[in-house]
Formats: structure tokens, sequence, C-alpha cells
């Protein structure tokens, strides 16, 4: 025995693995590892729920709130949850971000207070002291969904569970557009239209293609978005104006990644330049500027030129990279077809879950109702039901129901026998009898119901085509 294996042994460890590493090798090993976990905690989303993990921490500790929270609150709680390692300041932002409605297509937390307007999408977010949060009806509706039946993973230490992703069934991650950059790996996804994902999914279930074009889309924003000819990943976002008069020109919408202050600065400098007589701001709620030229300028131009001249067209480069639906690799995508694709196909898996999770409830039900029958009519004996006036305890009740059990092989469960050793008389009736019998055979037509569901490739599709419809 070498000194080495002595020493583990005084710690009660018989055996042990050593691996030597060079430093070079063990800074390269600790690199990666620091660089998977800002890919997974803060950079890259997951194809699965849209959700970079301290996204998920905040919205999987909302689901069990039913009324509204101060945003400071919900990320203190993320943080003395265990389950959030950064400090409150990154905690609220990131709260703050996904009810901010100039930033999303749909919110997944509902906002109430400042949290953001047109003209300050994020710089206006009110202070999370000032702000309240609950959950959004449209999480509601696409992401608490199939609750039962999350992968639950275990936080840094081992004390506390939380969701590896939930289970919506459209790629949320389409939805309302995220960005990030971390080590060796970038995204940039634009958003698209709800209804867009809606089709596309249910295209491809039917058919097993995905013609939709699923153009970006920015639900409060009034702009115009083009493929470029060039590159199928290239975008052109145009704002919007109209030529008022032989001298006016209204601007009406600004790109959304074109600060309202940027846009002003340029107005002036163009003035400073002769290029425009002056403007004058009115925008509030909506993007409202009116600009006078001079009519020599103004005249002939198209509002496509006008446009460009005042450079109310950006280009976007998008870059699908997401986390893999393994949780554990990095994938990039050539188009969001191809990501929705991988999405349907893995969602579809999740089908069976449900229904082996659902049968499995249902056969321990089954089982709880057969040995309550068993106490109405045994195998042999006399009947619980018609000895109840004469039992003594509980003690003996229990016995009882557990021998009628056994004499009608039904497995005896202990959690079922107090349950029914619990139950008030009337329970013990006709009428209690009549229940049984109805419950039973609602079990047994959900029990054939979910395992011809499990056995049927067909049945599942179309209950995940109707679910997306």
């Amino acid at each position: 025995m070498s000194k080495f294996q002595a020493y583990l042994k005084r710690f009660g460890i018989s055996s042990a693995t050593v691996q030597v590493e060079t430093s070079s090798q063990f800074i390269d090993r600790i690199s990666r590892e620091y660089g998977m976990y800002v890919l997974d905690y803060r950079a890259i989303p997951a194809i699965t729920d849209g959700l970079k993990t301290s996204q998920r921490i905040a919205l999987w500790l909302l689901r069990s709130k039913s009324g509204k929270t101060k945003t400071v609150a919900l990320g203190g709680e993320m943080i003395a949850s265990n389950l959030y390692v950064h400090g409150d300041t990154s905690a609220n932002d990131t709260i703050s971000m996904l009810a901010a409605p100039f930033v999303n297509n749909h919110c997944l937390i509902q906002g109430e207070g400042t949290f953001g307007t047109r003209v300050a999408p994020v710089d206006g977010i009110g202070a999370a002291r000032y702000t309240e949060v609950k959950r959004s009806k449209f999480a509601e509706q696409h992401l608490y969904i199939d609750t039962d039946i999350l992968p639950m993973i275990e936080n840094y230490d081992g004390s506390v569970m939380m969701p590896k992703t939930f289970l919506p069934v459209l790629p949320l991650v389409l939805l309302n557009g995220v960005e990030g950059i971390a080590t060796g790996w970038a995204t940039k996804i634009l958003p698209r239209k709800l209804s867009d994902i809606q089709k596309a999914v249910r295209e491809y279930i039917e058919s097993g293609k995905i013609t939709n074009k699923l153009l970006p889309h920015y639900e409060r924003y009034d702009v115009e978005v083009v493929r470029s000819a060039e590159s199928p990943k290239q975008y052109f976002i145009k704002g919007r104006l109209k030529i008022k008069n032989t001298s006016t020109v209204l601007i009406t919408e600004l790109p959304p990644d074109l600060p309202l202050e940027k846009f002003k600065e340029r107005l002036i400098k163009m003035e400073e330049e002769g290029k425009i007589a002056d403007f004058t701001d009115r925008t509030t709620e909506i993007v409202n500027i009116e600009i006078k030229m001079k009519r020599a300028d103004l005249e002939g131009k198209t509002e496509d030129q006008l446009i460009e001249w005042f450079k109310l067209r950006t280009v976007v480069t998008e870059n699908i990279v997401v986390q893999g639906v393994d949780g554990r690799t990095i994938h990039p995508y050539e188009t969001p077809q191809d990501l929705i694709k991988d999405f349907v196909d893995w969602r579809l898996g999740w089908y069976k879950t449900r229904f082996e999770y659902l049968l499995k409830v249902e056969e321990e039900r089954s089982v709880f109702w057969l040995t309550m029958l068993a106490c109405f009519e045994p195998a042999k004996g006399k009947p619980v039901a018609g000895m109840i006036a004469a039992i003594k305890s509980k003690t003996e009740l229990k016995e009882l129901i557990e021998a009628a059990a056994e004499a009608n092989e039904v497995p005896v469960v202990q959690e079922n026998v107090e349950k029914i050793a619990s139950l008030p008389v009337y329970k013990w009736t006709k009428e209690g009898y009549e229940e049984t019998m109805s419950n039973l055979e609602d079990a047994h037509d959900r029990i054939e119901e979910y395992t011809a569901i499990l056995k049927s490739d067909a049945k599942r599709k179309a209950l995940y085509l109707k679910e997306v419809s």
C-alpha cells in the first residue's frame, strides 16, 4: 500500500483514480468549464424553452406566486434560494428585462410600474424597488405547462432543485429575440411573430416541411423588415416617414436599435450642415418628428430615398446559436426553420413522457378505488363497510382494510389504507359505493385512453397539433 492510498484510507476511501495534469492542461480544462458555465448561465439560450439559466430561475420562483411582488423582492429570493449566485443588481435586471414590453414581443413576466417606453425601451425601466411583477398570462398559457414532468437538476451544492428546462409547445427562443456573447460563441436571434411560429410548427407536424418565411417581426414597432438578396441571414429594418408637404417630412418610426436621442443628435448635425432647416420633436408614446427642409432638396425625392437620406435603415445579421436539446452542446443553425424542426422532434418526445406519467398516476388511483371496492365487495368474509359501526379503533379498521385488499389480490399500499381508514362515515354508505364504482370506471377509461396514446405516434402528433393550434 502506497503512502497516498494509506492517506485515502484514513478518510474511508478504499480506492481512487488520480489524474495527473500539467499546468497548461489544468488551465485549459478550467477555462473550458468556466466558458461552458457562462454560455449556459447568461449568454446562450436553450433551444428548449428559449431561456438562459438566470431567466429560468426567476420564472421558476415566480410560478407559485398568485399575486404581484416587488421586483427587488423577487431578485432577493433568487439569491436566497441558492439557485442564483450573482449579485442583486443583475438579478433585478434579469427580471425587469423579462417584463419590458418594448424589449419583448410577448412578456413572460407582467410588470406593474415603469418598464420602459417606446423611446427608452431599456433606459426607461424604473428602479427595482419601485416596480412590481407577477406571472404573465402568456407565461401561464405557453411556459407553465407539463410542470409535473419537468426535468429537474440540482443547484451548485445539491441543496435545491430547479428545472433543467420548461416544456413549451412552441420554440419561444424565436419569439422575443435574444443576444449573448461568451467564450467562443455569440448569438443574435431576431424576434418573430407568434402566429408565424405557430404556423411553421403546425406545418412541420403535418407535412415534415416548413414553407413559412419566418421574417423577423417587432410587435410594438411599425417597421418594415426586408431580407437581403445577398445573404439569407441579413435583414434590412426600415423606419417609417411620410412627406407631409413640399417642405416638411414627418418621421413616424425609428428602427428598434436606433435610440431617439441618437437620431436627434444626427438631425442637429444635419441642421448645422445645412442639410435640413430645422426639426420639432413631438414624440410621446409614438415617434413624431417633424423636419423642415428646403423645397429644392425635397423636390422629387421618394420616401425610400428619404429613408436612406436620414439613415432610417439598419442592417442586421442574424446568428442563430443556442444550447442543444441535451443542454450540454452549443448548436448553430442556418435558418429558423431548421431550429423549429429540431425543437418539434424534441418536444414531441415529451408527449410520451407526459402520458407515461399520467398512466402511472391513474394506475395508482385505480389501486385506491380497488382497495375501496374490496371493502364493499370482499372475495370472502364480511364486507368492511357492513362492520363500520362495530369497529372499535382505527387500528382494527386498517387491519380489516388490509385483509380485504389481500383477499381480493389488490396491492396493499399503506398510504391508501391510511386514507380509507380516515374517511368519514357517510363514505361507507350506498352513495359511497356508487362513487367508488364511478371513479373506478373513470380510472379504467383513462388508463385505456393513455395506453392507446402511448402506443400510437399518430395520436401523440394529433395532440401536439391540437395544443399548438
